[in-house]
This record gives structure tokens, sequence and C-alpha cells, in this order.
């Protein structure tokens, strides 16, 4: 009697299971979902910027020499055209007299009518040129022994100097005898054609002088433009030389953001974008929107803080809103990459392939869907939709049971 009972005990829970299982084929397959909406969208990444003048001119030395007056100093507004400091002339000068002393020679030359020059002349001028050429002998002899006591401090400077001087005078008094040799030998075989040999010589001398006349006028070193003075450290007494780079004028006014962005994202970015940086002002942080003005065509090799080599380039941003920034201040930059309004924002882990695409399951009408999608938009974690799907519309999301197929009817959790 009781084996007979457990026969039947089995035989009810074998056909309540046959039962059960059949109810649950007949149910809707339970899922898990989202509601899709619409939202506004910004894809973003951040990079530190520099603050530097937007308009920053560099000045450069317009002569050789030591600096004898200096009306500037590191930090200090000029005004255009302001004297900057001044090269000493004495050089230049000294030729400019000898200049002027061969041309009044020459015009004492002409005067004489081209008078034969007697052998007697020659020879008393060449007496004067070798009496001068041992006053500089002896003078540049006397000149490097002063040098070695002044370089050891045994005399003052202002004794070299003199005996500087006293060898320049020299110099210049041998160029002078030298050209009225010159000129005594030319005008003893001059003959015809006298007045344009004469008119040549001049013109020869005026060019120098004025030649020399811009270079003295060079000496003085003006300010190109209106602004604040940068990278200056020269002080009265050094030598400088011509074409060398003395500092930089900014307008402490005008200033842009210089960033550098991975290579790979620079890509989303243009010129005319907005960007916003941001600044750290005491225990709060300023934010102002500005505007991507430069965008380099090569990219640079920098290392990161964390000792990774990457590939960067430069990027310029314009404020454009008020902000009180100083130069070489370290500043954040918030560049957009992407940005929508009512944005249909789709999560990554919702998509899989489809039909040589990428498709997303669906509920329509009860029952699941897949329909094929096309990304406006792609980051690491989200996409935006470029073919919108309705407002109403109710996405499947991971994880999908194993009896999901296209049609069949589902129910949510």
């Amino acid at each position: 009697m009781k084996k007979k009972i457990l026969i039947i005990a089995v035989i009810i829970m074998v056909l309540g299971g046959i039962g059960f299982k059949y109810y649950q084929s007949k149910q809707p397959l339970a899922v898990n979902t989202v509601q899709i909406v619409k939202t506004d969208y910004e894809d973003y990444h951040y990079e530190e910027g520099s603050v530097e003048s937007k308009d920053r001119i560099k000045v450069f030395s317009s002569a050789n020499g030591k600096i004898v007056d200096l009306f500037i100093g590191e930090g200090d507004t000029v005004n255009k055209d302001d004297v900057i400091l001044s090269v000493d002339q004495d050089d230049l000068k000294l030729e400019l007299d000898i200049l002027y002393a061969q041309k009044n020679a020459l015009e004492g030359q002409e005067k004489s009518e081209g008078e034969v020059v007697k052998d007697s002349e020659l020879k008393l001028q060449k007496e004067s040129i070798e009496i001068a050429e041992n006053k500089v002998s002896s003078l540049q002899a006397e000149l490097e022994k002063q040098k070695s006591l002044f370089e050891s401090g045994a005399i003052s400077q202002n004794d070299y100097e003199q005996i500087e001087e006293q060898y320049k005078q020299a110099v210049s008094e041998l160029n002078i005898q030298n050209f009225r040799l010159m000129t005594l030998k030319e005008s003893s075989s001059l003959g015809s054609g006298k007045s344009q040999y004469y008119e040549g010589q001049m013109e020869k001398i005026d060019l120098q002088i004025k030649q020399l006349e811009e270079q003295i006028q060079e000496t003085q070193i003006l300010a190109p433009v209106t602004g604040t003075i940068s990278n200056f450290s020269l002080v009265k007494g050094d030598f400088i030389t011509k074409n060398q780079l003395l500092m930089e004028i900014f307008d402490p006014e005008q200033y842009e953001v210089e960033a550098y962005v991975l290579a790979k994202e620079v890509k989303n970015l243009d010129t005319g974008m907005t960007a916003y940086i941001e600044v750290e002002s005491q225990n709060k942080t300023e934010t102002v929107k500005g505007e991507i003005t430069f965008i380099s065509s090569n990219a640079v090799e920098l290392v990161s803080a964390l000792g990774l080599a990457e590939k960067k380039v430069k990027v310029l941003v314009e404020p454009k809103e008020p902000i009180n920034l100083i130069q070489g201040e370290i500043v954040d930059v918030k560049f957009i990459t992407y940005d929508k309004v009512d944005a249909q924002v789709i999560s990554k882990d919702y998509i899989f392939p489809w039909n040589d695409g990428e498709g997303l399951w669906i509920i329509k009408e009860d029952k699941a869907k897949i329909v094929t999608i096309n990304k406006a938009y792609d980051s690491s974690s989200t996409v935006i939709l470029e073919d919108e799907i309705g407002e109403d519309t109710v996405i499947i999301i991971p994880p999908y049971p194993e009896q999901i197929q296209e049609g069949i009817e589902v129910s949510t959790n």
C-alpha cells in the first residue's frame, strides 16, 4: 500500500513540473530595461595651461659695443620710441672724424687745381707716416702693458682708458696721413678729368659719412612698442653684439593660455571652438569662457607627471571674459570635444555587433526587437545616436536571458 502511494506521489510531482514549465513557457520573458531619455551631452577633457602674454615683441640690438646708458629694468613699463639703452659711440665718432678730415684734405687738394706734386712733398709725407706708425707701435705696446696691469688690479680703469684713448688718436692720425699720401700720389698723375676724380672721391666719402651717422643713431635702442619689459638681465657696462636678443616687451592687458593636448584628442578640436579657463583664486575656482585661436600643425614629445613620453600639440586659448591673470601662472583648461542639446545617450554596454553594423535590443509592442543604430559621436563609454529612436522606447539591457530572441514576448522586471 505504501509503495503504491509513493508511486502516485512521484507521478503527481512529475506532472506538476511539466505543467509548471508549460506555464512558464506561456509567460512573457522577464528582462531588465531602461527608458531612453534626452539630455544635454558634453564630452570634455582637462589640460594644464600656462598664462602667456598675447603680443610679445622681441627686441634685438642694432649695434655692437658697451652699454653706457641704461634706462629700464625688468618689469618696467615703456612707451613706443622710448630710449631703452645706449651703446658706446666713441669708436664710431672717431671713424666719423677721420672721414671728415679726409674730406677736408680732399677739398684742399682740389683747390690746388691739380698742381704737380714735387718729389720732396711725397718724401715729406712718407716721413710723417713713418713718425705716425712709430707712435702707434709704441702706444700699442704700452696699451698691452697697461692692460695686463689693469687686469691684475695694479692700475685704475681711468689710467687704462687714458692710454687707450691716446692709442685711438694715434691710429686716427696715421689714417689721415696715409690718406694724404694717397691723394698726393693720385693728384701728381691726374692730368685731364681732374674734376671728375674729385667729385667721385667726395661722393665716396659722403656715403661713408652717411653710413657712420646711421650707425651712431643705431647705438640708441628704442622701444618698438608700448608695454612691459621682460626677460631682461643686462647691466650697464655689459658688451652686446648686433642682432643680439636683449629683451621682450609685452602688453600686460592681453593674455592667452598655452596648453598642450594629446595628438589623438586634438583632432576633435578646431580654431574658434569654445574652451573654459579655470583659475584657482584663494579658496575658490573662477571659470571664464575662452576661444581656441591657434592649433599647431606639429606634435612634440613631452614627459607626463607619471614619467610617460606623450605626443602633444600646442593649443592657444584666448579669454573672452574679464579675468585677472598673471604672466606664467598655471591654470586648467577645459576642452569640449563634443556637445549636443537633447542628445540620446546610450551606454556602450547595450550595443552589440549586428548585420555588419551595430544593434540594440528594444521592446516594441511587448516583444523583443533588434534595431540597427547609427552613431553621431562615440566616447569611451557612451555613444550619441545619429538617427534618434522614439522617446518612449524601452531598451533591453544586459544580462540578456538565454531564451531571448526577436519576436518573443517580454515583460520588465
